[in-house]
């Protein structure tokens, strides 16, 4: 058998084989040996039948089982001497035919390619955005969770709590906190407004039918309800609460925040770090990966341009979009790149994910895809655990790199700041 084989970028290859007359003759008695062995043959005993009477008759299933054996070698000899893994497609070049030579040939992706690593990286240092919890952040949550908002005259404020009545509507909307559009900040009660299509969307649904026609509608303010700034004792604690002082409450309410708040520093000093290192990775990836990681992504870019208060005609005619394109493209392909340093620094390093990590991986999976942890896991296919072994080893990865790294804040902002800036 002869192989000669052509690599083009982005981990593709193709693979050129060929048989000769005598090889091909070779592979013809084999199909012949195991044809012989799984038809039955009028007249004869089944393994019986001689090899001329079955090219006479099954001269197609012959040509076939041929193409078959010679699919098997081809693929097992490329995988084995050409680290080539998964088979896109293949086809024939050559009639399969018993006195000629036989030629295939095999398109393959190859493995991922680290060219240039993290370890040929040198970085000392990393600045990122750190969120840490503030007094003001405490009082916001004692407020919320225990003070009970109350009617006030004054001008509205995000924050607030507004009860709105939309034009032929005889029942109230309540609408809480950050949900209030900006055309209502400032307002007072008694003040009419005009919402749009998208702005009444954000509020309640059942009043879009009465602004389909003309894209808005009018609402009007009923109250303003604001929660003041107001002194918890023990007592009054203690009747809404399970804690008995004030103290401890609030050290519930910190714990409960910092594990919030480690977990977003945790996030931001990993996409710092992958912003430091995304220039100098050289990493050689398959299109198809790309392709099935930019169309996971696609649907969340897609409508969070084309909105339903946006006409079509509209988007396309801005000059952003193009750009806006090519940067969730980039982004994608910069992850990936990420992804695969980390996965190739584990496996240079010996890192292995400890069973936690992958319980905690399949964890976010399974809450993610809205299921129990126990049923989602029953239902794990193996190349669902693979890749669950394979995000845990990531992230084991990523905190052994981390350690050597030192991170500095370039900014520290209050937890409901950066809560309210995300929104």
């Amino acid at each position: 058998m002869e192989i000669v084989v052509q690599s083009f970028p982005d981990c593709y290859a193709v693979g050129f084989l060929s048989w000769s007359v005598l090889e091909s003759a070779e592979l013809w008695q084999r199909a012949l040996a195991h044809l012989q062995t799984s038809v039955d043959v009028p007249g004869f005993r089944k393994g019986k039948a001689p090899f001329d009477i079955l090219e006479q008759r099954y001269e197609e299933m012959v040509k076939k089982e041929v193409e078959e054996i010679a699919l098997r070698e081809g693929v097992n000899r490329l995988r084995a001497e050409h680290n080539l893994v998964a088979l896109y497609d293949y086809k024939l070049s050559s009639e399969v035919a018993k006195n000629a030579s036989l030629r295939m040939v095999f398109y393959f992706g190859r493995d991922v390619v680290v060219h240039k690593g993290l370890e040929a990286i040198k970085l000392s240092s990393v600045e990122y955005e750190k969120v840490e919890l503030t007094e003001k952040d405490i009082v916001e949550m004692v407020k919320r969770d225990l003070v009970e908002p109350k009617e006030i005259t004054g001008k509205a404020e995000k924050g607030d709590v507004m009860h709105l009545l939309f034009k032929g509507r005889t029942d109230p909307v309540v609408v809480r906190v950050d949900d209030i559009p900006g055309k209502l900040v400032g307002k007072k009660v008694g003040d009419t407004v005009v919402l749009d299509w998208k702005e009444v969307g954000n509020l309640v649904f059942d009043v879009l039918e009465d602004v389909r026609q003309k894209g808005e509608t009018e609402v009007q303010i009923l109250k303003v309800l604001r929660a003041s700034d107001v002194d918890i004792n023990d007592e009054s604690l203690y009747a809404k609460t399970p804690f008995q002082t004030k103290e401890k409450y609030i050290e519930f309410l910190k714990n409960v925040m910092q594990r919030e708040i480690d977990t977003i520093n945790h996030r931001h000093r990993v996409r710092a770090l992958k912003e430091a290192v995304k220039k100098d990775l050289d990493v050689e990836l398959s299109k198809g990966v790309f392709y099935d990681m930019v169309e996971s992504r696609f649907k969340d870019w897609f409508f969070s341009h084309f909105k339903a208060s946006v006409s079509m005609k509209e988007v396309l005619s801005d000059k952003k979009l193009p750009e806006d394109m090519l940067s969730m493209m980039t982004s994608v392909y910069d992850d990936l790149k990420f992804y695969y340093a980390m996965i190739d620094y584990a496996k240079k390093n010996g890192i292995e994910a400890t069973q936690e990590m992958i319980s905690r991986v399949v964890m976010r999976q399974a809450s993610e895809a809205g299921e129990d942890y126990k049923d989602y896991v029953e239902k794990m296919t193996k190349e669902a655990w693979d890749n669950a072994l394979a995000q845990a080893q990531f992230d084991a990865a990523v905190e052994k790199f981390m350690e050597k790294v030192t991170f500095k804040e370039k900014k520290v902002v209050g937890y409901y700041e950066f809560i309210q800036s995300e929104a």
